[in-house]
């Protein structure tokens, strides 16, 4: 307040007209001005704090559905014609966990990865298992904290890991990519485990200072783009089939 920042400039202006006099007065209104600087810079991060508070809060969800369709995997099989994949039709949301967001699946890529689930049964054995590994979407609701601020309503690429497969799933803030308006979703659901791959692995040739390395998947989509993508990192590729 304007009336705090005078009296504070005073006692500032008044300590600098005693400072070159060894006046005992002086000292305690040197102290005096100290004090009132602690109490308000304390004040000010306790102000901070509680707005932190407010902004790290939970967010959204107010108009969602109470049920979602997901894809699970109910009876793996090495032969897929015979392995037992169904819709839900009335699975439960998930329910938000502090640093994590909700997003409102838009497309879903899949790969080798994730219809080998469908194959070879789950080493933890827990069925009916949901499936799909990374997607792209729009956040529709936070369960609060400082990694989710700003999130809400914004496009985004993400690695949940599993459950993508699905109307809504949840994702750790730190697992995914915020989109520019030029990205297409449709595009940005195989950000993760190929690009993402691809980029790591010329970046940790370049940082090894290696001129080329062998890449034993040549005719996959990874080994494409690595194709593509090494010409810009110094890095030659020699690939294997």
């Amino acid at each position: 307040p304007p009336c705090i920042a005078r009296i504070h400039r005073a006692n500032r202006e008044h300590h600098l007209d005693c400072s070159a006099r060894d006046d005992p007065h002086c000292h305690r209104i040197h102290h005096s001005a100290m004090q009132f600087d602690a109490v308000w810079t304390a004040l000010a991060f306790g102000a901070l704090g509680c707005l932190l508070l407010l902004a790290c809060r939970r967010r959204g969800g107010k108009d969602l559905p109470k049920a979602m369709r997901r894809l699970v995997v109910v009876e793996p099989n090495a032969d897929l014609a015979l392995a037992r994949v169904v819709v839900e039709e009335e699975a439960p949301l998930p329910v938000l966990k502090r640093g994590q967001v909700l997003i409102k699946v838009c497309a879903a890529s899949i790969n080798p990865s994730d219809y080998g689930a469908w194959r070879a049964r789950s080493a933890k054995g827990e069925y009916p298992l949901p499936t799909g590994q990374e997607c792209s979407g729009v956040v529709v609701a936070t369960g609060g904290g400082v990694s989710t601020l700003g999130l809400l309503g914004r496009r985004v690429a993400a690695f949940p890991g599993s459950g993508t497969y699905a109307d809504y799933v949840a994702c750790s803030a730190w697992r995914l990519v915020c989109l520019p308006g030029s990205v297409a979703l449709a595009d940005a659901c195989e950000f993760f485990i190929n690009p993402l791959t691809v980029v790591a692995m010329l970046l940790t040739a370049r940082a090894k200072r290696a001129t080329a390395i062998i890449h034993t998947g040549a005719s996959s989509a990874l080994g494409q783009m690595l194709c593509k993508a090494a010409p810009g990192f110094g890095v030659e590729v020699r690939h294997l089939r």
